[in-house]
């Protein structure tokens, strides 16, 4: 029996997995998450044969939480699935170790049977067109694996104090990334991030906007003089 830990910050992604396995003869569900640090003490606590994880998570990445899962068990088996599929990303997968990369698009079926393959130690890699460069030059590939996490939040609209937060880090070192990452990209503002981002096929638009509009409903309200 394969046991399997879901990480997914939607619902239904995970019920849809739950069902699924339920149906299969060789798959138990023995826990899920819907956030990364969740999902990452989850990891910890269940003894899971294969994660199956969402890449975009609302606190930190998939990418981040399976570089701390393998720095704590090197042989962890973990499947990334994910919205946005390029190269680009498929190959940051590959570099920390994960085992596996396929597209939310693709039938539950063929997320599983990559389960099966990646439970049994092999490995499992959609293919995917490569990433177009724009005009603004493309250098993703030169950051680190946390200047990579930086950059997502960023890119979406988080401040440098809600991404510290976030990574449980200080708004000095955040800052610090922020400049590397400017300069290894060649830009200069946030707003040219989220273009190489969407471009990209990194982050996706609605989730742009969703953090943009909660930073301005917790900018402080300004009283018009009467």
């Amino acid at each position: 029996m394969i046991r399997l830990l879901l990480i997914d910050h939607h619902p239904v992604v995970r019920d849809g997995l739950t069902c699924s396995a339920k149906q299969s003869s060789d798959f138990v569900v023995v826990g899920e998450a819907d956030n990364g640090y969740t999902g990452y003490q989850s990891y910890l606590d269940c003894n899971a044969d294969v994660v199956i994880m969402e890449m975009s998570l609302p606190d930190i990445g998939g990418l981040e939480v399976a570089r701390k899962i393998l720095q704590r068990s090197p042989d962890a088996r973990i499947l990334i699935f994910s919205a946005h599929e390029n190269e680009m990303l498929i190959q940051r997968a590959r570099d920390i170790g994960v085992r596996g990369f396929v597209g939310k698009r693709r039938k539950v079926a063929e997320i599983l049977a990559a389960a099966r393959i990646v439970a049994d130690g092999g490995s499992y890699f959609i293919d995917s067109p490569p990433v177009q460069s724009g005009k603004l030059g493309w250098g993703l590939q030169l950051l680190t694996p946390r200047e990579f996490e930086v950059f997502r939040h960023l890119a979406e609209g988080r401040t440098v104090i809600a991404i510290a937060k976030l990574l449980n880090s200080s708004p000095k070192t955040v800052g610090v990334h922020q400049t590397r990452i400017l300069k290894k990209l060649g830009v200069t503002n946030s707003a040219q991030l989220a273009h190489l981002a969407l471009g990209g096929d990194v982050i996706g638009l609605q989730a742009t906007l969703d953090n943009l509009q909660e930073g301005e409903s917790e900018a402080p309200q300004q009283s018009s003089a009467s």
